[in-house]
């Protein structure tokens, strides 16, 4: 297999000023966009078989790069960021930014994340880690998470799997990759969501 994927962009000598909030100009001499969950697999498998050490990117809020030069790849997952409703639960795919995720629910009369406006990164950090703000976590209002599993296949997980504790999860020490994570959300008045957003904000 190459590194030519179907369904991944490869990009070279990338910046990565945009992709981390620290603003750091760091360069990546390989930089990888996975457009499908089938080219991601491939790419995992590429890199698995090939024994190639790699980086995988989301929206960089914890990251500091501190060499110039950037030699080990990097697969970004901004482009997995839609956001779907079903019925009392949204879908939100990893690469979706908690705040995009928290003016959709609002927007579509969902409350319950409300607690977690103003917090950078992704979804799929925040699915990660367990995002945590003023006593509430996000585990709290996720039904399962889709992943791309240590067999390379896509799968999901149910919130029971997820080993959930504070601040902690099961992707910290299993190699699973957050896809898309669906989170069960409450019909809420729209008057009401918007002065928990302002007041968690402020």
């Amino acid at each position: 297999m190459s590194e030519n994927i179907k369904g991944v962009l490869h990009k070279k000598n990338i910046s990565l000023k945009k992709f981390n909030n620290f603003r750091i100009n760091a360069k990546a001499l390989n930089f990888y966009i996975p457009e499908t969950i089938n080219g991601f697999v491939d790419l995992l498998k590429y890199f698995e078989e090939s024994q190639k050490k790699y980086f995988i990117l989301g929206g960089g809020s914890n990251i500091l790069f501190v060499d110039e030069i950037i030699e080990i790849p990097i697969i970004f997952t901004g482009f997995f960021s839609r956001i779907e409703n079903y019925s009392n639960s949204i879908l939100s795919y990893s690469g979706a930014k908690v705040v995009d995720l928290i003016k959709h629910s609002y927007k579509n009369s969902f409350g319950g994340l409300e607690f977690l406006f103003g917090l950078p990164g992704t979804v799929g950090g925040a699915t990660y880690m367990n995002a945590r703000c003023y006593e509430h976590s996000i585990s709290e209002f996720i039904e399962s998470v889709g992943i791309i599993d240590d067999n390379f296949e896509y799968n999901h997980i149910g919130i029971e799997d997820c080993d959930y504790d504070y601040k902690k999860s099961v992707f910290q020490n299993r190699k699973y990759i957050i896809i898309d994570v669906k989170l069960k959300l409450n019909k809420k008045d729209k008057k009401s969501i918007k002065s928990e957003m302002n007041k968690y904000l402020k």
